[in-house]
Formats: C-alpha cells, structure tokens, sequence
C-alpha cells in the first residue's frame, strides 16, 4: 500500500489513489512535512521542538510534540493487519524519522531526483528528465506555509525548478520548437516576473514564431512592470528590440493588407477616409495653435498690467 505525498502547491496525500483525511492541525501537517523534505537523516527531538515550539517550556514542547506525533500517526497508518512492520515514521525515544523504505512516493524526492540525473545525461536524455521534473512542480513548495525553514527550502527547489525551465527553453529553441520554448518563459516569470532577460527571450521567441504582435505586448509588459516595480525604464539592450519588432509587424501588417480580399474601390475608400481624418487634425492642430498664442499675448497683457492673479489663472490654462 504506497502512500503519496504531495508537497508541491499544498499538502495532499493519498493511499492506493484514495485521498487521505486531512491533519488535525496545521502543525501536524508542516511537522510531517517537515519529516519528508529532512528525509535522509533522523532528527533529535530537542531539534524538531526547538523548531516548531522554539517559544514553549522544553518540557511542554516535548510534550506537544509528542501529541502531534500521535496525530500524525493517526491519519497516515492504514490497519494493522495491512500496515505490517514498515511504520511511515521511525520513532525512537531520542529521535524521530522519515522511514524511506516504507515504500511512500514524495513529488519532492521524485523532482530531485530527476534534476540530478539530469545534470549527469546527455541530450536527449538531459531534457526528456527535466521535462518530467518541471511536471512535477506543481506550484511553489508548500505555498500557504511561511515558516523560515519552508521559505528557505521552497526557495531552493524553485531554483532548481527556473533552471530545469531555463534548459528546455534553450533546447526547445534551438530545436524551432517555439511554442515550448514559449511556455517555459513563461513559466519562469511567473516564479520570477523581474527577470528582465526572460523577457527578452519571450520576445526573441515570438518574433522567430512570426508573432511580432505577441512580442509587442511582451515588450510592454516588461515596460510596465518595470516602471511600477522597480521605477526603472528597459534596459538598452531590451529597447534595442523594440526596432526589429516593429519593423516586424509593420512588415506582417503589410503583408495582411496584400492577402486580403478588399476589392480596390473599398481600398480607394479606405484611403480617403484616411485624408479626411488627416486633414481634420490638421485643422484641429492650426486652431489649437492659434489658440494658444492668443493665450500667451493675453498673458504678456495682463503681467504688464500688474494682475498677477488673472496671470496665474491663464498660465494654469495654458499649462493644460
């Protein structure tokens, strides 16, 4: 009877494809998980009540300590007559473990797993490894838990999850496979949405997918983000892109325009509707000039005639 522990994204377990009941406690549920991301080595009981009621009396930590235990137990072994000898916990009077050969299945263990043997294999091998470790990550390690042990741990597989991310995307491309590459750009903003060079290579990609109009929009997301984030404008070598990506969809919209079925009389009307527009901003732009120097010899009048307040009213008008 395998259990199956989920950590990634929240806390689930499951026994023989049926969900297990959920733990009494939040801290039943993060000493357990605690228990699993520690795995390799049993822990003193001094150091598991230091870490979790690092602020009670020894004596009652000890005590809640062993109450969580048994609270844990309670939902993870299944009946004796099935449970056998191979407890999900070894527990000791001095300390207290993760049996990791009880047969359970942990998605942290598994991604881990993956992402060094990745780092070992040659391509094909490498990526085909990485692939099943980023499907392993289902969202960041625990992600209701803030706890300085978790954020510390979460950190570190999130590292490792952006960098399975970044590998693919590389390979992805260099294979034309642009919209995988994509989506692991994608996928590493959203753990880390400042990371300008990823927006860059999320532009680079759509341009070589023939979708200017998608790096358009990336290129100011990136700008937004930016600005109200950090209050910082792009980097040069991120403006520099937005040259070929507006050469590249001046050039698609052309090309659009050419393919269509337009007929040339709705062409031509097209064209005049265009002069007709134009020409009406060219007057709106003539009269607004007149109007504003007209604003500004009425200015010079008035400070001339020593009525500040009049001055100070118009120059707030023409400031507008």
């Amino acid at each position: 009877m395998t259990l199956r522990v989920k950590l990634f994204g929240s806390l689930e377990l499951e026994r023989d494809g049926r969900p297990l009941a959920r733990f009494a406690s939040r801290k039943s549920g993060e000493l357990f998980a605690y228990l699993a991301l520690n795995r390799k080595a049993p822990l003193t009981r001094e150091h598991l009540a230091g870490v979790f009621w690092g602020d009670s009396a020894e004596e009652r930590a000890r005590h809640t300590l062993n109450t969580t235990l048994w609270r844990i137990n309670r939902v993870l072994e299944p009946p004796r007559s099935a449970a056998g000898e191979r407890g999900y916990l070894r527990i000791t009077p001095q300390h207290i473990g993760f049996n990791v050969a009880s047969g359970v299945w942990l998605d942290v263990a598994e991604f881990e797993s993956r992402c060094e043997l990745a780092e070992q294999s040659e391509a094909p091998t490498r990526y085909a490894l990485y692939s099943q470790a980023a499907n392993l990550y289902r969202g960041d390690l625990l992600a209701d838990c803030y706890e300085d042990w978790c954020i510390v741990e979460r950190e570190r597989l999130q590292g490792l999850y952006v960098r399975a991310l970044a590998q693919l995307m590389a390979y992805n491309s260099s294979r034309a496979e642009y919209d995988l590459a994509i989506d692991c750009a994608r996928r590493i903003l959203t753990c880390d949405p400042l990371r300008e060079e990823v927006h860059r290579d999320l532009m680079r990609l759509h341009l070589h997918a023939g979708q200017p109009a998608a790096a358009l929009r990336q290129y100011r997301q990136c700008e937004d983000m930016l600005r109200d984030e950090l209050g910082v404008e792009p980097a040069p070598e991120t403006r520099a892109l937005l040259t070929p990506i507006l050469g590249a969809t001046s050039t698609r919209d052309a090309t659009l325009l050419r393919r269509s079925s337009a007929t040339p009389r709705d062409l031509v009307a097209v064209a005049a509707k265009i002069q007709d527009l134009s020409a009406a901003c060219d007057a709106a732009q003539a009269q607004l000039l007149e109007a504003m120097t007209l604003l500004r010899e009425l200015t010079a009048e008035l400070r001339s005639e020593s009525r500040p307040v009049a001055v100070h009213a118009l120059e707030r008008a023409a400031a507008r």
